[in-house]
């Protein structure tokens, strides 16, 4: 049997990491082979194939078929219920919507169910300017515009698209109108209410909302910063620490609340109040919304307790492996998030430290021995964590040892179970319930202090670039082989062998002709954001967009970039002030306080003609346009810059129209040659005039642009105008980031995000290429 699990589990991952989304058609056919295995009693094939077949299925069911007939891009008329609590924003609101049909009709008094589903789909929706108050559980129908799943493709930073389609959301879109919409009672969204009002007060309410409901749209961006540099943002997931303190104490108190009945009656109550603690531990997580990694831990522990209960003699091994299944059976897409795989990772160590633990005698007894117990486990976590948070995260957040070891217990003991006993008060006593919360605060003040201290350590949190990620993995391949080797062979020619294949392949790759300078430009929606770099300094020409959320472009894609590769900020250049261009500014001010910044007034002048040893020519705004700065349009008066070196060079151009290329080709006909070139405003019609990509000459044109974006960018004419001239179109799009490697001897080396075919269905552009 477990060797089943495991070739389920395996047949599950394989699915979410293949280069294909297969069809309904295939889907037939490995089904076909699944029982064929059967057949021939090769059962642990047919695991695999069920693992594989199971995962595709729910994706075609919810989200491919589906998706056929929502018309994508067209405005449609839908009815379902809102499942999340509805995210209240500047001049917006945001929720999840369970579709349950689609009518053609836009008006409601024609509204009919045209279509039905088998698996309902989900939509995430924005409504801007609402006009009628919504809340959980209310039944809508609505006229919205629904576009497919995308995100930011880059090769760092978050994955949104991942993230969308682990949580089986069919599309993305906004309400248009709202039709109908029939008002239904629901608990959850009541309670949160009366906690939103009550816990207004509290210097930390995003904290003690999150613990407490499991929301954590009220943490502001710096808490979530000293969380993130101190390692504890696992503290705020409802997840296997919450429902398991929540079992424990309920184990705890039915446990003295039952026991004068025991004594009385003379019977076991024990496996009674297992089961009585796990209906809490569910119904917590009910109560918290039943986020995926609620219902991963309410799984968990089910196994755990229900296999007490009945009395079977399952080893460890097999109950961590079925628990993995059964996720992987309710929720297939589960095995897309990584906290899926967190979560199993550091629960194998914890199990495996429980094992260990139980051979090794201590000496100490009592309160002493849990306290080295709990110090074990912290630092052992804290090690074997490492190679996971380098790997998914490139960062180790040094002082998390030090931080888990204050904030787990305090949270544990005192946090968490006050906020309960406040949130169970709160219909019996207001006052009581006030004075609870009041206490959990005031213990949070203090941790949140402490954590906030940890993270302006100076060595809190250390970014581990790509390349040395590399080097570590080609360290630790070699170690292996050395092993496997010994294993299998002990004659010495083999050690020699390796070591030599080896050693040649690190020296090709530590003596081949590096990139003297290199350009990316990120995808970062509608916008634009670009990093050149150069002996492992950057230089950022705009900054991305920014929205009143506090999430900006910068942060979230050029950021992560920086890290990755080990770069060090040490410019910052805006073409000009359109959010879109430098949007990220204020966030760089408050975290590169020694970053020096070419704001949009500036308009680029003064700036350093040899900045990280390339040559920057500032080709626009000339001194006359700035006198008459007032007459030019912001557009046009955007910072054109050619960036060059050892005859290599790219023209960058912000987002100027066709009278300001006009004018650069009277003024710099000669110097505007490039190899490639930022085509201005995003490919509007208003610029890239013929004359002026002529005047480029370019191998490539790069357009930064968001897919479906509301002004129609690239303009068709601008995209004819560069294929009739033989231009490659490079778009940001279509392509993802964009990457130019620049050698003194060799041409520019061209790749992007796109071109690999071994990109998983789920990270891969579904668009065509221009």
């Amino acid at each position: 049997m477990e060797a089943c699990l495991i070739w389920f589990i395996l047949g599950n991952l394989t699915a979410s990491q293949f280069p294909k989304l297969i069809s309904f058609d295939e889907l037939i056919m490995t089904t076909a082979l699944m029982f064929l295995a059967i057949f021939f009693k090769r059962f642990q094939a047919a695991c695999f194939a069920l693992g594989f077949n199971l995962l595709f299925a729910v994706v075609l069911l919810t989200i491919s078929i589906p998706s056929k007939h929502f018309n994508l891009g067209s405005d449609i008329s839908i009815s379902g219920q809102i499942i999340t609590l509805v995210k209240q924003e500047k001049n917006k609101i945001r929720f999840d919507l369970e579709v349950d049909c689609i009518s053609v009709k836009a008006q409601q008094k024609d509204f009919i169910c045209d279509t039905s589903f088998l698996l309902n789909p989900k939509v995430r929706l924005v409504w801007y300017y609402p006009k009628t108050q919504l809340s959980l559980g209310n039944r809508v129908q609505l006229s919205v515009k629904l576009k497919e799943l995308t995100g930011l493709h880059n090769q760092a930073g978050f994955n949104y698209q991942k993230w969308l389609f682990s949580k089986n959301y069919l599309a993305t879109g906004y309400i248009k109108q709202l039709l109908k919409v029939e008002d239904i009672p629901n608990s959850r969204a009541n309670y949160f209410s009366r906690f939103l009002a009550e816990y207004e007060s509290y210097p930390h309410k995003g904290f003690m909302l999150g613990l407490l409901l499991g929301n954590r749209d009220y943490i502001s961006a710096p808490e979530w910063q000293v969380l993130t540099r101190t390692g504890t943002g696992h503290l705020l997931a409802i997840s296997g620490l919450h429902l398991g303190l929540v079992f424990g104490w309920s184990w705890l108190v039915f446990k003295v609340m039952v026991r004068p009945l025991s004594l009385l009656l003379k019977i076991n109550l024990e496996s009674s109040l297992l089961l009585l603690a796990l209906s809490s531990t569910w119904f917590f997580a009910y109560f918290t919304g039943l986020a995926t990694p609620s219902i991963r831990a309410g799984i968990f522990i089910s196994i755990f307790v229900v296999s007490i209960y009945l009395k079977l003699n399952l080893s460890w091994r097999l109950k961590y492996f079925l628990a993995m299944a059964m996720i992987l059976t309710i929720d297939p897409l589960a095995s897309l998030s990584i906290s899926f795989w967190l979560s199993f990772y550091a629960a194998a160590v914890v199990l495996g430290l429980v094992w260990f633990l139980r051979q090794w005698q201590f000496k100490s007894t009592g309160l002493v021995r849990y306290l080295y117990y709990f110090l074990i486990f912290q630092a052992v976590l804290f090690i074997t964590l490492l190679p996971v948070q380098i790997a998914f995260f490139s960062h180790i957040p040094l002082v998390s040892f030090f931080a888990n070891t204050i904030a787990i217990p305090a949270v544990s003991f005192i946090i968490l179970p006050v906020l309960l006993l406040s949130a169970l008060c709160l219909s019996l006593s207001s006052y009581l319930s006030i004075f609870l919360a009041d206490i959990a605060s005031y213990v949070l003040t203090i941790l949140y202090q402490y954590l906030s201290w940890l993270s302006h350590i100076k060595w809190a949190y250390v970014a581990v670039p790509n390349n040395f990620i590399f080097e570590i993995s080609v360290v630790l391949l070699v170690l292996l082989l050395f092993v496997i080797a010994y294993i299998l062979n002990s004659n010495r020619k083999v050690f020699v062998s390796i070591l030599v294949g080896y050693s040649s392949i690190f020296l090709v790759y530590v003596l081949g002709e590096k990139p003297t300078w290199q350009i990316d430009v990120m995808d970062v929606g509608q916008g634009l954001a670009i990093v050149i770099s150069h002996n492992g300094q950057a230089v950022v020409y705009d900054t991305g967009d920014a929205f009143n959320t506090g999430f900006n472009l910068f942060e979230a894609a050029v950021e992560p970039s920086l890290k990755a590769q080990g770069l060090k900020l040490v410019a910052v250049i805006t073409s000009h002030a359109d959010k879109d261009h430098a949007g990220g500014l204020e966030y760089i001010q408050a975290n590169y306080p020694s970053t020096k910044i070419w704001f949009p007034e500036q308009h680029c002048q003064n700036l350093e003609q040899n900045l990280i040893g390339l040559s920057w020519q500032v080709l626009w705004p000339t001194a006359q346009a700035l006198l008459n700065k007032n007459q030019i349009s912001k557009n046009n008066l955007s910072c054109v810059l050619r960036v060059s070196k050892f005859g290599k060079s790219v023209l960058l151009t912000g987002d100027i129209e066709a009278d300001t290329e006009a004018k650069l080709v009277n003024l710099h006909s000669d110097e505007l040659i490039s190899n490639a070139f930022l085509v201005p405003h995003h490919g509007s019609k208003t610029s890239s005039q013929q004359l002026f990509i002529d005047s480029i000459s370019p191998t490539y044109a790069i357009i930064s642009r968001g897919k479906d974006n509301r002004f129609g960018h690239p303009h068709l004419s601008v995209v004819e105008k560069l294929n009739a001239s033989e231009i490659r179109i490079l778009d940001t799009a279509v392509h993802g980031q964009i990457r130019f490697q620049f050698t003194a001897k060799q041409a520019p080396k061209l790749s992007y995000y796109n071109q690999s075919a071994f990109i998983p269905w789920h990270s891969k552009i579904f668009r065509g290429d221009l």
